[in-house]
């Protein structure tokens, strides 16, 4: 999935002329959010089935 995810941010910049630009953008935090917050949710739901 983050691989997925700089492949597309990686074409966007190419496209927008902004591949030079060595920090993150807004756009690419909010994009890696996602999976941070996919895998906390995946390890609550593992430690509530270990705990039941």
């Amino acid at each position: 999935m983050s691989e997925s995810i700089i492949l597309i941010e990686k074409n966007w910049r190419v496209k927008n002329k902004l591949d030079n630009l060595p920090e993150l953008l807004p756009r690419e935090y909010r994009l890696l959010a996602v999976p941070v917050v996919i895998i906390i949710m995946a390890g609550f739901i593992m430690f509530q089935q270990i705990s039941v």
